[in-house]
């Protein structure tokens, strides 16, 4: 029963996106085209749906389609200029359903490149509202992002990793055997990576005020000690404990997006 409710309702939402996804894109006709957004966040965002979605086996399937055809139709009505009191209602929309999702979301094989989908989302909303000189919309787009870092962050399902390049790091890469891998995924340095493209210095300034200084300081020493030539040297280069990420809830990240 489970599992025959969570397929029929993704079903039905990614047939929603579908049928209302076109009208995103235009100037508001009448009052019913005002009522869009606020009727997927009424549907998309329901209380009940992470306990759906999380209790079925092929739930983070489901999730992912419903991900995948919000961030497709919110994308198209971005990029094919929809009203910037649409875009500003519709701005919140995906962070949440990820959040709300996030548990669900985490568990599909591909969970990385779910991330950088909506970090892309993130980051086209900042750039439509700089370059329509919105501030409220660039603003609040930004605050989102770093709301979605920094309970990626404290979940310690995203990491920090040295900038390419360079010698200088964001943070500290996790530790050989830490987090389950003596690699970071490479869809972490593509998450600092594409952000810095958009948002030049954001990735500074960001870690600094997500790590205590005395660990920001530590971990530039560290990635810059592994960069360099190693000295001539019996015992080898001692290594360097990787500093933690601070911790922040998911609910705590909600609450500040509404």
């Amino acid at each position: 029963r489970q599992a025959a409710l969570s397929s029929a309702w993704s079903k039905v939402a990614v047939s929603l996106l579908t049928h209302v996804g076109p009208s995103l894109a235009r100037a508001p006709c009448d009052e019913t085209d005002l009522q869009i957004v606020p009727l997927l966040k009424q549907t998309l965002l329901s209380v009940r749906v992470p306990m759906l979605l999380g209790g079925a086996a092929q739930g983070p399937n489901w999730a992912r389609l419903v991900l995948e055809k919000l961030v497709s139709v919110l994308t198209n009505g971005v990029n094919s200029g929809a009203p910037l009191a649409v875009v500003r209602d519709a701005e919140s929309l995906v962070a949440k359903f990820f959040l709300q999702n996030l548990h669900t979301l985490q568990r599909h094989d591909h969970f990385g490149q779910l991330w950088l989908m909506v970090l892309r989302l993130m980051l086209l909303f900042a750039k439509r509202g700089s370059d329509d000189r919105d501030a409220e919309l660039e603003e609040t787009a930004i605050e989102t992002l770093k709301n979605l870092l920094q309970v990626l962050l404290s979940m310690r399902v995203l990491g920090f990793t040295a900038r390419k390049g360079t010698g200088a790091a964001v943070a500290p890469a996790p530790a050989a055997g830490e987090l389950g891998s003596a690699e970071p995924p490479v869809w972490w340095q593509m998450t600092w990576d594409c952000i810095e493209v958009f948002l030049p210095g954001f990735c500074d300034e960001f870690s600094k005020a997500a790590m205590p200084k005395e660990e920001a300081a530590g971990a530039v020493g560290s990635a810059a000690q592994a960069a360099a030539p190693p000295a001539p040297s019996a015992e080898g280069v001692t290594e360097h404990a990787e500093a933690g990420a601070p911790r922040a809830g998911a609910d705590a990240a909600l609450a500040a997006e509404t």
